[in-house]
């Protein structure tokens, strides 16, 4: 759950880490007064008070900026509950789709069920979300294009949003209110140099920036991409000729995942303590072959609430297909390094894509479980049932 505030805030665009009072302010670009105009738009004051007034023309402006990037900040960042939020996986692993999924999910019909009002809060998110994401999946049932490396041109930017919980009969009043930023990223984002003296591509940087001032991460295992699954598949998934390779198995994403997190300031004795949601993707190509009676098979009664009692029958089996299909490393350094994990299956698609650039009408399978783990862990809804207020162990 949430956990106490951080004394340094994070720009939810470039990860860097700041004091309230550090935050900076954009001129409005008016006469001053005097008829002055600044030449440096952007200027130091006490970000902590509401408006400034400019040192180069006078004219008082209430814009805050992050004192790094100069990417305007949303309004009242300096008091709000940030969780950055990292979804990592391999190419290829579905981490697009999912978070599309996730994302779209959560403005409609969960966002409902849970009473939690969902909004884009800069004007590239509003853009990219619908023209790059949601309208092309949802609407024109085209698969999202692959996001490309985190420095590509222009470079990627986080998907920065506010997720608000009413009270219940009385509008206007909020009961809670948080800025989620969510970016995916690949394990090449993350993969290091070879030589410790040579230095890190940018995307490297962003990535572990990023990943470092994460609150919640969710990593994407590809059922296709264990060795021990690969021969399980429908026949007719697409792309199924793809072979696997070192850098696909989940203990290597893992390895590159662990240093990042580790050298985080909120690690502690060699321990990650963020919450990580390891999703096993594309269930659809492998549901077949599932054990009977398995609980991935079961879909849950209901839109609403946390099910801590078929999440820990998720997690089990979970955690016994990826040692079955990949062997003991990946659980067992998740064991050693993690204390707050939770397993979860599912289809953001909810079936086989027609072909690689075309899907069937999005039907998600149990991608509202990781959705309601979200919700759990930003506390902006009451999202447990069978188990209020139990904490989500580590196995």
């Amino acid at each position: 759950m949430i956990g106490p505030r951080a004394a340094q805030l994070v720009c939810p665009y470039c990860s860097e880490a700041f004091a309230e009072r550090s935050i900076s302010f954009r001129c409005s670009g008016r006469a001053g007064p005097d008829g002055r105009r600044c030449d440096a738009p952007v200027f130091a004051a006490d970000g902590r008070q509401p408006s400034a007034v400019c040192t180069g023309c006078g004219e008082s402006t209430h814009e805050h900026v992050c004192p790094r990037c100069h990417r305007r900040l949303p309004h009242g960042f300096g008091r709000a509950d940030h969780w950055p939020v990292a979804i990592v996986g391999p190419a290829q692993s579905g981490k697009t789709v999912l978070m599309t999924v996730l994302l779209h999910e959560l403005s409609h019909q969960l966002g409902s069920a849970a009473g939690v009002a969902v909004r884009g809060l800069d004007d590239e998110t509003l853009r990219s979300f619908h023209v790059d994401y949601d309208h092309p999946l949802f609407d024109q049932h085209t698969l999202p294009k692959p996001s490309g490396p985190l420095a590509g041109s222009p470079p990627r930017s986080p998907l920065v949003f506010e997720l608000a919980q009413a009270r219940p009969g009385r509008p206007g009043r909020r009961q809670r209110r948080v800025i989620a930023s969510f970016l995916d990223m690949s394990d090449q984002d993350l993969a290091r140099p070879d030589g410790q003296d040579v230095a890190r591509p940018a995307a490297q940087d962003q990535a572990a920036r990023f990943l470092s001032s994460a609150r919640a991460v969710i990593l994407i295992l590809d059922p296709l991409q264990l060795p021990g699954a690969r021969g399980h598949a429908r026949p007719e998934v697409t792309g199924l000729e793809r072979a696997e390779t070192a850098d696909d198995r989940p203990a290597a994403l893992l390895s590159r995942m662990t240093g990042p997190l580790l050298a985080a300031p909120d690690s502690r004795g060699g321990m990650i303590r963020k919450p990580v949601a390891v999703v096993m993707s594309k269930l659809d190509a492998v549901e077949h072959a599932l054990p009977a009676g398995s609980p991935l098979t079961v879909r849950p009664a209901g839109p609403a609430g946390f099910d801590a009692q078929d999440s820990d029958a998720v997690h089990a089996q979970v955690q016994q297909l990826i040692g079955k299909w990949d062997g003991p490393q990946f659980n067992l350094n998740l064991q050693a390094y993690f204390t707050r994990y939770r397993y979860f299956g599912g289809s953001a698609l909810g079936s086989p894509p027609k072909d690689p650039a075309t899907v069937r009408v999005v039907v998600p399978y149990r991608i509202h479980d990781v959705a309601r783990w979200l919700l759990r862990e930003f506390g902006v809804a009451d999202a447990t049932r069978n188990a209020p207020g139990s904490p989500l162990r580590r196995s």
